[in-house]
């Protein structure tokens, strides 16, 4: 834990406590007086870094997104980067299972889609289509991913790993709707 004497603690460190707290909590313990307890500071010197409890999950899933785009690996071809980007979602959601849940209740502002549709727009411009048509494919990967993500951590879970293997299906479903996006474009 740090203290409010540690001069390294800044944003980074306490959204990534953030993200510890919700994984190991749950959304419903998420409070910014916990939080400043897990970083060692007092909760009113939290409000130093974040306005309020929608500016820090605002934060918090901007550094979930920009977990995924990271882990893309590198490729000069849209069908490729759209596995990968959904691979990407899914091994993050795995790691944070209440992605889905914090998605909802987030607040995001014109500043956050600005920056997200900035870097997504020039990661898509390099495969030489039109941007527009692969902003919506990775949009709809982003909630295919994210809803077989939410079944995977659903108390149910357990019920649906007996009928079929979650994941594979998940694949499966990213595979089919990339291919029926490249037909489209054929």
């Amino acid at each position: 834990m740090q203290t409010s004497s540690d001069p390294k603690l800044g944003i980074e460190q306490i959204v990534d406590q953030a993200l510890e707290l919700l994984r190991e909590e749950g959304m419903d313990k998420l409070s910014m007086r916990r939080l400043a307890a897990r970083v060692g500071i007092r909760a009113p010197s939290l409000y130093y870094y974040f306005p309020d409890k929608a500016a820090l999950m605002a934060a918090m899933m901007e550094r979930l997104f920009g977990r995924c785009l990271d882990a893309i690996p590198p490729t000069d071809d849209w069908r490729r980067w759209m596995h990968g980007f959904g691979r990407a979602i899914w091994e993050v959601q795995d790691i944070y299972p209440f992605t889905g849940e914090l998605i909802t209740a987030s607040m995001l502002d014109a500043e956050y889609f600005r920056r997200t549709t900035a870097r997504l727009q020039a990661t898509l411009a390099r495969f030489g289509e039109d941007v527009d048509v692969l902003m919506r494919l990775q949009s709809s990967v982003q909630a295919l991913m994210t809803g077989w993500s939410t079944f995977a951590h659903a108390r149910y879970a357990g019920q649906l790993g007996q009928m079929f293997d979650v994941e594979a299906v998940a694949f499966d479903s990213l595979d089919a709707l990339i291919k029926g996006w490249a037909k489209d474009e054929a």
